[in-house]
Parts: C-alpha cells; structure tokens; sequence
C-alpha cells in the first residue's frame, strides 16, 4: 500500500507574516509534513513573498517534501501575462514543485480568462484548477471545469470543503471525483465551524462528511492531501496531520 502524503498550505504562514521559506521548512517539519503548497499572492517581482521565493534556495529550504505545489494568485486582467509565466517558471523550477493551481474564476462577468491559460501551459506550466466554494460566482458547476479542462489540457484539485458547501450530502464531490478523477493531481481538505470555513479538520462540524468522503475516493487512487485550514503553529498542524493520518489508514 502506497503511503499517504499529508501536506499544508502555506498561506497561513504568510498571514501571519513569516515570509522565509526556512521558517516554513521547520514548521513543516516539526509538523511531519510530506508536503507543502506555497501560496503567491501576486505576479509583482516587488512583492515580498515573490522575493522571497525566489531567493531561497531549494535544497537549503524545501528538499524533504515528497509532494510540492504552487497555489498562484487569482489572474487580474491588468497583469501580464509575460510576468506570471516567468515568475511561475522560476519559482517551479527553483523549489522542485510539479503543479501549479489557479483558479478557474472570471476576468468579466462575461469572459474567463483563456488567453492566460493558454499562454501558461503552452509556456511549460502543468496548470490545474480547482472546484470553487458556494460564495464564488463561477466556477463550480462540472460544464464549466470541464469546458476548462479539456479545452486546455488542465489538470484537477478537489477541494473537499468546497465540494460540501455546495452538497453536505457529498454526492457533487463524488461526481467530481468520477469526471476529473484521471486529472486530479491533489485534494485540498479543511472543515468548517460556526465562525470559520477553513477550520483544522479534527475542530470542525462536518469531520465525518470530509473523512468518509476521502476514505471513498483514496480507495481509488492515493492522491496526496494539502490542508488549507487555518493553523499558527507546528503543534496544531501536526494534530491535524496526526488526526488524518489516523482516520484514513
């Protein structure tokens, strides 16, 4: 039986300003993390996170991770597309990352943005999109990721919360997983409580509807799970791991 890979997010970690990529290792590590998604805020050679991953380098910072990932900032049609595939290209290839996530959002209420989609994978990104959550306008429905899919060659993150939101029975996640299973390079997995939609999931409400859904799908295929909720330190993502870890062997 393959191992499951267990990583974080690291958008927490820059939401509370630690920026150095070696502070992230040691939290990780001491976490027992198998992996990490390193989240960009922005495609600006000036922003801090950008420099910061940049300027690290991979085998002093990031090495120990089986599963790597770059979750990028929402495209905006102001940037250029030139900047976010040379940023991207740097960053992948400086850390070892092997996904590069976005969001399949609109630049218009009208449009999505292909142009930035073609222009990034015919530039060497592997590109994958995720299913949005309720509050999304777009970007959900299995037509829309579909259409994306296909017509770029994109690849697939479930989101498990965001799946639930939508459907609590869980049946809009299993469809999901049926239609983009072959493209799903990785699961993100939270929970939910009263005050927050992104909760470690061994403190939210909804912990059996998330576990039993993964139970059913890494029966299938083991895809490595990047947890998205909300943690400070390394004690509380490694109970979080632990946690996961438990439920699902």
């Amino acid at each position: 039986m393959k191992k499951l890979l267990v990583g974080a997010s690291t958008g927490w970690l820059f939401a509370t300003e630690i920026f150095s990529l070696f502070q992230h290792r040691n939290i990780l590590n001491q976490a027992r993390a198998d992996g990490f998604e390193l989240v960009l805020a922005k495609f600006d050679q000036q922003n801090q996170r950008t420099l910061s991953m940049l300027a690290t380098y991979a085998n002093e910072a990031l090495e120990d991770f089986q599963f790597r990932s770059l979750h990028l900032p929402t495209y905006q049609n102001n940037a250029d597309y030139k900047d976010c595939l040379t940023i991207s290209q740097a960053i992948m290839a400086k850390h070892g990352i092997s996904t590069a996530l976005t969001h399949p959002l609109y630049v218009s209420q009208q449009d999505y943005a292909y142009d930035f989609f073609e222009q990034m994978v015919a530039g060497g990104i592997p590109l994958a999109i995720e299913n949005m959550d309720k509050q999304t306008n777009g970007g959900f429905k299995l037509v829309e990721l579909e259409t994306l899919i296909n017509k770029y060659n994109l690849n697939f993150v479930l989101d498990v919360q965001h799946a639930y939101e939508h459907d609590p029975s869980m049946s809009y996640a299993l469809d999901l997983f049926k239609a983009f299973g072959h493209k799903i390079t990785h699961c993100h997995v939270s929970g939910e409580t009263k005050d927050n939609p992104h909760a470690l999931l061994y403190q939210a409400k909804n912990t059996k509807a998330i576990i039993n859904f993964l139970a059913t799908i890494l029966d299938e295929k083991n895809v490595p799970l990047i947890l998205e909720g909300k943690y400070t330190n390394s004690k509380e993502l490694k109970t979080e791991i632990s946690f996961i870890k438990k439920e699902l062997s």
